[in-house]
């Protein structure tokens, strides 16, 4: 009986084995069937060999599910970036309602090449600037 039980054995591992080979190729070939027969009166002195061969297209298989992964994950990001420039879209829309608002020629307004600390400066040394100089008009006369 230990025989028996052995080429049992063989053959679930080999059931299993395929099994989940199976599953893997159909992600590649989803209408694929498999089928084999199975002689009930099979005998042999012989315990019969359920290898399973085909290491490269099994190689191949996990290639491809590394790829869809990758690829899956790069159209998130692709959908992610959508979204963030849809929504800088619609905030930059709501940025030009709001110039429109304060006045409808905003486009033609002069631009300042310097920001609004540095025309206050600049505002500040020239009132300085203005009061030294009337301060020395009145001077230069005496």
């Amino acid at each position: 009986m230990g025989e028996l039980d052995e080429i049992r054995d063989a053959f679930r591992d080999w059931e299993f084995n395929r099994d989940n080979i199976l599953k893997d190729i159909k992600i590649l070939f989803p209408d694929l069937e498999f089928k084999y027969n199975i002689e009930q009166d099979y005998s042999s002195g012989i315990i019969p060999s359920f290898e399973i061969s085909g290491e490269i297209l099994l190689s191949k298989i996990r290639e491809r599910k590394i790829l869809d992964k990758d690829i899956d994950a790069k159209s998130r990001e692709i959908e992610l970036i959508s979204i963030n420039i849809e929504s800088l879209f619609k905030e930059l829309d709501r940025h030009i309602q709001d110039l429109n608002n304060l006045d409808k020629n905003w486009e033609n307004v002069i631009y300042l090449e310097k920001d609004l600390n540095e025309v206050n400066i600049i505002i500040s040394r020239l009132k300085g600037d203005i009061l030294s100089l009337e301060k020395n008009k009145g001077k230069d006369y005496i």
